[in-house]
């Protein structure tokens, strides 16, 4: 199932993609935190 999510997804764009719920909570926990820098 997970890889034809995936399969239709990546035909939307080169940067569409399904993460599963396990490499999304694994995302999220890098992640977590504050950015500091400028936006121009």
């Amino acid at each position: 199932m997970d890889s034809a999510i995936n399969g239709l997804l990546q035909s939307l764009d080169p940067y569409s993609g399904y993460m599963s719920p396990e490499i999304f909570n694994e995302m999220q926990t890098e992640t977590i935190g504050e950015f500091g820098g400028a936006w121009y």
